[in-house]
């Protein structure tokens, strides 16, 4: 058997990276199981999980204290999102000192985020689960508002294309 089998190499940028800069993630459904709704008219008419999906998010930052959401859309099988751990914010603390780096701030507040719908999804009879980590890219200076129009622009993409 190779060194190689089984070796999932991470990614992530070291946690300090991801401080004080707008992060662009994408979280999806196991198997882009369409979990939240569809898209009806250019427009999500969600489920009771993409309820809970959406009403999730906008609890993060009372879990995660600092934490800052940017714009963000559920869609049928994922989400998108932008967030910003600011250097300085009390949630950086409580995760470094608790983990010794182990897991980053923005890691932490995927997988509360993820830990959170799942649960309420399930206690409301939607077996759903998500794909194991998630995507994400530092936004660059200047490129925040192509990545808020494209997250918003989602919808409309996906009506396009699959009607």
């Amino acid at each position: 058997m190779g060194a190689d089998v089984g070796y999932h190499r991470p990614h992530r940028l070291p946690a300090h990276r991801y401080l004080g800069v707008w992060v662009f993630i994408t979280v999806c459904t196991e198997g882009r199981v369409h979990c939240f709704g569809e898209v009806c008219n250019a427009q999500m008419c969600f489920s009771d999980a993409g309820s809970i999906a959406c009403r999730a998010w906008t609890w993060l930052p009372g879990v995660c204290p600092g934490l800052e959401l940017g714009s963000w859309i559920v869609m049928p099988d994922h989400v998108h999102a932008l967030i910003r751990v600011p250097r300085d914010c009390e949630f950086t603390e409580q995760v470094i000192s608790r983990s010794g780096l182990a897991r980053s701030p923005m890691g932490e507040a995927v997988r509360q985020y993820k830990v959170r719908v799942k649960n309420l999804a399930r206690k409301c009879g939607n077996p759903m689960s998500w794909q194991v980590g998630f995507y994400d890219r530092v936004i660059p200076d200047g490129d925040y508002d192509v990545v808020e129009r494209y997250i918003m622009d989602n919808p409309r993409k996906w009506w396009e294309k699959y009607g």
